[in-house]
């Protein structure tokens, strides 16, 4: 897959100059994978490559000369049944699973249990720890040039994704799924992706991801049109290398979308495995689009995605798009499509309930470099919307959009609990929004609490009750330290019924929901946090959350946890084996009784 150069042939160079560019082939459409009426697919790979030469001509062409950019090596990093949900290991012990957006739908994570051992991927090495000793039972080291490696859990099996240099994938970056045997973590199989993962979900005993890859396509035009440097490129191009166990697979071109608008940036890959099943092949699909946040349900995989193609001049757009992905099989089947203003923050800016899709956003003020002679009309000032749309069979519609939250503003936090949505925005002050979403085709803004700090986490701890965990700030908005609240939001504005502020700390949840740990039996809140303010510090916040109230019950110092590593402050997690309170990091994990919750021991690795 050599990168193409301006010195390649001609062939498409009449189809695609700036003067005469070939129209678009008419698409085919298979309807066994997609209806779409902002993606085409094509019967053949000749008129795949026509389409895309034109797509993104026009696009380098719409930046000026002095905008054009290669497209090579840029790998695009990836960016609740809850964890106080508790499961049963083999001795009847209770035990914690991983903070998830939605129930029946695991999500990959550094640390996950089934009750008698722990399974953590840290630092390049894979480990199965007894949870009754802590000790190390089995290890498996990946290459040293893995990293961003998290895992997922079944009955029998471990899957752990990294993205990894791959001297076969001509010397590019690769997502490795590895599958391995739980008992003694013995590789079974292995599917590579030329890309960088995005993100994954488990459910119904299916592995379901998606990869983030940039064509090996260069579109530097030393002053020549782009069609000429676009010339030599075929299919290989423009979508990742699948390897399948060692076996290299053929890409298709029945299997590629082509969106109105690409620049020639990332492409998204979407495909899906069955744990229970050995790996033979990998069929997945590529839409000529990049991949950013991933919601999953029991049904279907949301993936986000920002096109960033007229960010210049009066035509400049602020918005993203949403593919809806359902799976036939292990097929994906692309099922519906919708745009909504501005950029989200993380998987929880969307949800899915009772038939609708709710997505909050945040739109901004236009930036980059704006064409000499153009000015905007009026100041420009951010805002957030939250907009709904009508899940059907085969598309996304519309229902309503609720806008003009938190002006000057943006989004830190969101969380939608059944017919009710909680919107925190900040800049000097924390609104909390209640928007009441019960009619999706007329919601409704019904509290705007303001105080000072922010959530940047929200989690929902029943009938009338929610948490959030973020910062405190002054009233000109310097924050201060790690602040939880608790709020009543039993009526239609919430309201404060307790808080905690821990001066100078950060908590990990304000970055990773991963590391959020509420166990319900004993109403007790972990919050690993990190402090900078005498010299780097880690320790485990233990709050007591119960009833009207919060109240400190203790802390876990884990400096020493995260050894060589203590750069890679998120990687810390917590989870609770019968009357166990366990905190993992790089170096080893701290076993803490949860009966005493002094009284800890502390095992390295």
């Amino acid at each position: 897959m050599a990168a193409v150069s301006a010195a390649g042939a001609l062939a498409l160079t009449a189809a695609c100059t700036s003067t005469s560019p070939t129209p678009d082939p008419e698409p085919a459409v298979p309807a066994e994978w997609v209806d779409s009426a902002m993606l085409a697919t094509y019967d053949s790979c000749d008129k795949v490559m026509t389409t895309l030469a034109n797509r993104v001509t026009a696009a380098v062409e719409a930046r000026g000369p002095d905008r054009t950019r290669a497209v090579e090596d840029l790998e695009a990093a990836p960016e609740a049944a809850t964890s106080d949900d508790a499961a049963g290991g083999s001795e009847g012990k209770e035990y914690s699973e991983t903070n998830v957006a939605e129930a029946g739908v695991d999500e990959p994570d550094v640390v996950k249990t089934d009750g008698d051992f722990l399974y953590s991927v840290h630092g390049g090495t894979l480990r199965k720890v007894d949870a009754e000793s802590g000790a190390v039972v089995h290890e498996y080291e990946f290459p040293e040039s893995a990293w961003n490696a998290n895992l997922l859990l079944t009955e029998d099996s471990i899957v752990v994704f990294t993205d990894m240099d791959d001297e076969n994938a001509r010397g590019r970056t690769v997502h490795t799924v590895s599958k391995f045997d739980k008992s003694d973590l013995t590789p079974r199989d292995e599917v590579r992706v030329e890309g960088s993962g995005v993100d994954a979900r488990l459910t119904g005993g299916q592995v379901r991801l998606a990869v983030s890859s940039t064509p090996e396509v260069e579109l530097y035009t030393g002053g020549e049109p782009v069609a000429d440097v676009l010339a030599d490129a075929d299919v290989s191009s423009w979508v990742p290398a699948v390897r399948t166990n060692g076996e290299e697979q053929e890409p298709s071109c029945a299997d590629i979308a082509v969106p109105a608008e690409y620049g020639g940036g990332s492409t998204l890959t979407v495909g899906a495995l069955d744990v229970d099943a050995s790996w033979d092949g990998f069929d997945p699909l590529t839409v000529m689009a990049d991949g950013q946040t991933v919601y999953g349900t029991p049904d279907a995989l949301y993936i986000s995605h920002s096109p960033g193609i007229a960010w210049y001049g009066p035509e400049s757009k602020d918005e993203t798009e949403i593919f809806r992905f359902t799976f036939n099989g292990t097929d994906p089947v692309l099922v519906g499509e919708a745009a909504v203003p501005g950029y989200l923050l993380n998987q929880y800016s969307m949800n899915e309930h009772d038939g609708h899709l709710r997505v909050a956003t945040t739109e901004e003020p236009r930036w980059g470099f704006e064409p000499r002679g153009f000015a905007p009309e009026a100041e420009e000032k951010s805002s957030s919307t939250v907009t709904v749309f009508a899940v059907e069979d085969r598309s996304l519609e519309k229902a309503s959009a609720i806008g003009g939250l938190g002006e000057d503003e943006r989004i830190y936090a969101v969380r939608f609990i059944g017919d009710t949505g909680y919107v925190v925005t900040f800049r000097q002050t924390d609104p909390l929004y209640t928007v009441d979403l019960s009619d999706p085709r007329d919601p409704e803004v019904t509290g705007e609490l303001k105080i000072t700090g922010y959530s940047a986490y929200l989690h929902p701890m029943g009938t009338g009750r929610l948490l959030g965990v973020g910062q405190e700030a002054d009233e000109q908005g310097r924050t201060e330290g790690m602040q939880v609240s608790l709020f009543d939001v039993s009526g239609d504005e919430a309201a404060v019924l307790d808080q905690y502020v821990d001066p100078g700390s950060h908590a990990s949840v304000e970055f990773d929901s991963h590391a959020f740990l509420y166990w319900e039996p004993r109403s007790l809140l972990a919050l690993p946090a990190t402090d900078w303010s005498g010299g780097y510090s880690a320790s485990v916040n233990l709050l007591e959350v119960k009833g009207d109230e919060i109240s400190d019950a203790g802390e876990i110092d884990a400096t020493e946890l995260a050894g060589e590593g203590y750069f890679e402050t998120g990687s810390m997690r917590t989870l609770v084996i019968g009357d166990t309170l366990w905190t993992v990091d790089r170096g080893g994990a701290v076993a803490t009784n949860l009966d005493d919750l002094s009284d800890s021991t502390v095992h390295r690795w």
